[in-house]
């Protein structure tokens, strides 16, 4: 079937809209039959202490091994069974930046290792030497301006985090879910649509739609002119972005903005058990990329606990269960990690539902314009850093191919002697969702880093 376009004037007028009241837009021809792409999404979900291999790594039923196509769910997966053919599932992905010049695969120093290097893929020791693939990410699709009224969003609890600046220092994160609702849903730009009837909310929502198409030619106006005249219709652009936002109208428009019923479960003082802060904040961060208010966040959740355990002892559980532990035989001391890793990706799950739930001006689920990218700081208790459960949902507009379990050879070590074959670096996954986005690297972080996954495409 013949794939129908539907041209820019057509679009506008069913927005309520006309090339008339787009005078800064006829230098590239408002009635031109161009086709505008949904903007792209990323979201990182980053936790803790990993998962036991023996309970997310694929498998097959009966004796059968897994292959690349032919493959199910470990026991902890199993909530994310639904989004099985829009993942891709990792084998030796390594940490390959914190292995650079040592044989060691295990970190001494555990996790301030690990979070050092999980999203930066560079570091010495403990202290993060560039930034990390959200800011990178974050940074150049804003570089010729603001897309988005928030440029990045970033919430976690925890004092030690994975976000690094430009310049390797930390960034702060969001950690009261309140007044980051606020920031991201303002009162003073909301506009009161309790009194609309569906008509009138659907035409809103299409002038919505219709304003994300005129941004966009907007915004490569603005790149193709010289650099006076570009800051002259930045600032225009950027008052016309303001009223936008007051009259809810555009994709940072209150149209879709979520009331404060978002932020249920916190007790009086405002503070969320570890389960209710992990929902609350990913159903933010996933509101906020709804509505384009951000095209990038970054969200760590806690360790979720589970029946029997408390944070303290689940964390102490994770260290005694795994690897050479005292308890790394005892059946019922692997199980309970089972449930463990299982809560949390149990969270994941959750979150992917809502991104399949909303959709955008197309129709589509955001699911299919999001790039979900699920990473952790150790691989697992004993703080090993290779062979790493990681993995990501999200063919992001076609760019890769899903549902697939990727197996990466060990090669021997070309920088240390005698040192454990190592698998594909973890920078290599970030050079791959960099490039998903639109950000053309080669290489992120240090030397370990090889180029992108060609097995990904």
């Amino acid at each position: 079937m013949k794939k129908r376009t539907i041209h820019r004037r057509a679009f506008l007028r069913a927005g309520g809209l006309s090339a008339a009241a787009l005078p800064l837009l006829g230098f590239r021809g408002v009635a031109a039959a161009q086709e505008t792409p949904i903007p792209k999404r990323i979201l990182f979900i980053y936790y803790g202490t990993g998962i036991v291999p023996t309970q997310w790594e694929p498998r097959l039923a009966g004796s059968s091994e897994a292959t690349e196509f032919e493959w199910e769910m470990g026991p902890s997966m199993a909530s994310l069974a639904p989004f099985r053919d829009r993942m891709i599932i990792f084998e030796n992905l390594d940490m390959g930046s914190a292995q650079l010049g040592t044989s060691s695969r295990t970190s001494a120093m555990g996790h301030p290792t690990g979070m050092a290097h999980a999203m930066t893929s560079s570091a010495s020791g403990t202290e993060a030497t560039g930034e990390s693939i959200d800011q990178l990410i974050s940074r150049s699709i804003n570089a010729d301006g603001p897309v988005t009224r928030v440029p990045y969003l970033f919430t976690s609890r925890f004092r030690e985090i994975p976000a690094f600046s430009d310049r390797a220092e930390p960034i702060a994160p969001a950690s009261n879910l309140r007044e980051l609702y606020l920031r991201l849903f303002p009162e003073s730009l909301r506009v009161d649509t309790s009194g609309e009837d569906d008509a009138r909310l659907l035409a809103s929502r299409r002038r919505a739609a219709a304003m994300d198409l005129v941004r966009s030619d907007h915004e490569e106006l603005v790149r193709r002119l010289p650099r006076d005249a570009r800051l002259r219709l930045q600032a225009h652009f950027d008052e016309r972005l303001r009223i936008e936002e007051a009259l809810g109208i555009g994709g940072g428009g209150s149209v879709m903005w979520p009331d404060e019923s978002i932020l249920a479960g916190a007790d009086a003082r405002g503070n969320y058990d570890f389960a209710g802060r992990a929902e609350v904040s990913l159903a933010l961060a996933i509101a906020a990329l709804h509505a384009d208010v951000t095209r990038v966040a970054t969200v760590v959740l806690d360790d979720l606990p589970i029946a029997g355990y408390d944070a303290g002892a689940l964390h102490d559980l994770h260290h005694k269960a795994n690897g050479r532990g005292e308890l790394a035989s005892d059946p019922a001391a692997i199980a309970d990690l089972g449930r463990a890793g299982a809560a949390v990706m149990e969270t994941v799950a959750r979150a992917l539902d809502r991104l399949s739930e909303r959709t955008v001006s197309d129709g589509s689920p955001l699911l299919d314009h999001t790039l979900v990218c699920v990473c952790s700081q150790i691989a697992r208790g004993d703080h090993r850093l290779f062979n790493l459960p990681w993995f990501t949902v999200g063919n992001i507009d076609g760019y890769l191919r899903t549902g697939r379990y990727l197996r990466f050879p060990l090669q021997a070590r070309g920088d240390v002697g005698g040192g454990s074959p190592v698998g594909r670096p973890h920078g290599d996954l970030w050079v791959t969702a960099a490039n998903a986005m639109g950000v053309g690297i080669d290489r992120f972080g240090n030397a370990a880093s090889t180029g992108p996954i060609a097995e990904m495409r």
